[in-house]
């Protein structure tokens, strides 16, 4: 895990802000919206890295297995 966000985000050099690594990995809902007016249900960006985005959602389901300090 810890191996993969190193990498995506180029030794957190290119990417430095927690948002913007959520972002890259799809994990980041955003709302379409045009002015005033929001259309439809909130979207991850299709261009995410689907990697990493597979391995956050696999090592947070891994964590709700294991009893302590994350599961709670």
């Amino acid at each position: 895990m810890a191996t993969e966000l190193i990498l995506a985000s180029d030794e957190f050099n290119a990417i430095d802000d927690p948002k913007k690594l959520a972002c890259h990995a799809g994990v980041a809902p955003f709302e379409h919206s045009s002015g005033s007016s929001v259309r439809g249900k909130t979207r991850v960006n299709h261009h995410a890295r689907k990697s990493l985005k597979t391995l956050l959602h696999m090592a947070a389901m891994s964590a709700l297995q294991v009893p302590g300090e994350l599961q709670e």
